[in-house]
């Protein structure tokens, strides 16, 4: 224990060399540098045939982890010279050198130089570490983890939103260290209790680490410092002593009720928390056709709510449970009509276990989703195989009665086919609020759709992001699966690039010339892309303006195309071209997606497994 806090008279170095106490603390202060030297040695011959930079995040972390467990030990080191301890004849002499005479004398002024500047050490440690914690956020934003992996010691131990809890364990340390130095018992006692008071809160409230074993063990081993400080406190030979023992006890005593209180308030919390279902919302849809529009909106609903957010591709582990999941476990239910929703059993069975639990319904009517009509609904035992319901029990007059609910009952938001981040937050602050029964909200008033709009959510175009960004993504309007998973890039990438908007990516409006600024762009090939006007034209833009492209395909029937294919199915939008003046012609068109196709392509289908 003795060498832990480098006390090398524990080796008894004395009896070979003859030195003076300055110099034998100087020695002492040295073991660390020591400890250093060898770890650079090691690390060298470790990494003896790997480039400096790629050694130095390992280099970084093993000294953080060696000042940060030393810290204390450090401190306590730096600061013997101010512990001094009177005697009956009225002197004063350091405590750990009783040779050394305190109040000016040159010895001890000497150690009192030495110790000031090797304190320089840790406190430029801990002022460094505090910079580091400040970037943590913005670096996490950028995706750096090399950063994450150079701070380890600082990071790793905890959970990403208790990221400063590293910081505030080199501070408590260094101050309970730092309260040797008061010359005063009352403070020396009070000011390490009040620190293991805040820590053992901190713990109980925030419960910091990865592990849970870990948090009631930092709870305990806090409250237990705090008891044999206490003890210590009756056995100090001080004027007031009166004092010293009421505030312990009182001290005590708010740690033991802090203890108590925060076992009783995560009690209640844990009780509090099987109460409460585990999904805020319940994204019911058809995945071959709105999978990427579920993605879409789950994001945004996560980010909102910063509440669980189902959707069976990233949640549903056993099929058997899903009916359950909806009445049991859902707040609201979100239904994604497409066309094909009605002719899915899961879809109908997730709605009519929403209305046999009395679980809010909020319906979103895709492109192309009409009503069912009677004739729909009388034929639905022989358009689909019910025996997925009827084997659970759920019947066809509750199919029947569900239908009729969502479809006249609950409330419901017309979905335009165009879409923007605006738009986009508007329907997530609606699917939040709520709204009336028999209320229709129209995302676009020019759409088509086969119902009355009583409200509208006005999609507004994200101008200034636009205007600053010099990233577009281009993708083929026609095709709302496309566009959709358009939006899900733009939106996680532009997660991770909060700090720097110029090169968060945005859709390039449909017909419409693309940003000035723009010098990167996205490419999302689907089916029939290369047939469709607008991306052409698009595609011709970005090559006459030497964009750096990156081909993204987002459907898994989609085929680099060859020379007939490219004069087969983009004939009809190449002469479409001509007359509007834009003459890339058949050859040119493959000589652009050859062309991008030379980068290696990314496949991103966000209706899968996120």
């Amino acid at each position: 224990m003795m060498l832990l806090n480098f006390d090398i008279e524990v080796l008894k170095v004395s009896c070979l060399l003859n030195m003076s106490p300055a110099w034998s603390y100087l020695v002492k202060l040295s073991t660390i540098f020591w400890v250093l030297l060898a770890v650079l040695v090691v690390h060298a011959l470790h990494f003896r045939l790997g480039p400096l930079s790629a050694r130095m995040p390992a280099l970084f972390g093993v000294v953080g982890a060696i000042f940060f467990a030393f810290l204390t030990s450090m401190v306590v080191m730096a600061i013997a010279p101010l512990q001094c301890q009177h005697h009956p004849n009225g002197e004063t002499t350091v405590q750990r050198y009783p040779t050394v005479v305190c109040a000016g004398r040159a010895e001890h002024a000497r150690m009192l130089g030495i110790g000031m500047a090797f304190l320089t050490i840790p406190s430029t440690f801990v002022a460094f570490c505090c910079v580091v914690v400040s970037q943590f956020p913005a670096r996490m934003h950028r995706g750096d983890w090399a950063f994450v992996s150079t701070f380890a010691f600082l990071f790793l131990r905890f959970k990403p939103d208790a990221y400063w809890y590293g910081l505030f364990l080199l501070l408590r340390n260094m101050g309970i260290a730092l309260s040797a130095a008061v010359p005063n018992a009352f403070a020396q006692v009070s000011a390490p209790m009040l620190l293991f008071l805040v820590s053992i809160v901190l713990t109980i409230l925030v419960r910091p680490w990865r592990n849970p074993v870990a948090n009631a063990m930092d709870t305990i081993v806090s409250f237990c410092m705090a008891i044999l400080l206490q003890c210590g406190s009756y056995m100090l030979d001080s004027r007031d002593d009166r004092t010293v023992g009421t505030l312990t006890s009182v001290v005590v005593m708010a740690m033991t009720l802090s203890l108590t209180g925060g076992l009783f308030f995560a009690g209640t919390a844990h009780m509090l928390r099987g109460l409460r279902k585990d999904f805020k919302y319940f994204i019911s849809h058809h995945k071959a056709g709105t999978g990427a529009m579920a993605r879409l909106l789950k994001v945004y609903l996560t980010d909102a709510t910063h509440q669980g957010v189902f959707i069976d591709t990233d949640n549903l582990s056993n099929l058997e449970v899903l009916f359950d999941i909806v009445g049991v476990q859902t707040e609201t239910v979100v239904t994604l009509l497409s066309s094909e929703f009605w002719l899915r059993p899961w879809c109908i069975g997730e709605i009519v276990a929403a209305h046999l639990k009395k679980v809010a319904v909020s319906s979103i009517h895709c492109p192309g989703y009409q009503e069912p009509t009677e004739g729909f609904r009388k034929q639905l035992p022989h358009l689909v195989d019910l025996s997925v319901l009827s084997s659970r029990g759920l019947s066809l007059g509750a199919v029947a009665a569900a239908m009729d609910w969502v479809c006249k009952d609950c409330p419901s938001l017309l979905l335009p086919r165009t879409l923007t981040a605006g738009s986009l937050a508007e329907i997530t602050a609606y699917l939040q609020r709520g709204s009336p029964r028999n209320t229709i909200l129209q995302a676009d008033p020019s759409a088509d759709g086969t119902v009355g709009a009583k409200s509208s959510v006005r999609t507004e175009a994200s101008g200034a992001l636009e205007q600053a960004s010099k990233v577009v993504v281009i993708v083929d309007h026609a095709n709302c699966q496309a566009t959709w998973t358009a939006l899900v890039i733009c939106k996680l990438v532009g997660k991770r690039l909060l700090d720097d908007l110029s090169l968060m990516p945005h859709l390039a409006p449909e017909g419409a010339a693309l940003s000035p600024r723009a010098h990167s762009c996205i490419v999302v090939f689907s089916v029939g892309a290369i047939g469709q006007v607008d991306f052409l034209q698009a595609l011709s833009e970005a090559d006459d303006r030497r964009f750096a492209v990156l081909p993204v395909i987002s459907e898994e029937a989609f085929q680099i195309p060859d020379r007939k294919q490219v004069e087969v199915v983009a004939g009809p939008a190449l002469r479409e071209l001509e007359e509007l003046g834009v003459g890339c012609g058949s050859n040119g068109i493959f000589r652009i997606v050859s062309g991008i196709f030379l980068e290696i392509a990314v496949r991103f289908a966000p209706q899968d497994a996120g």
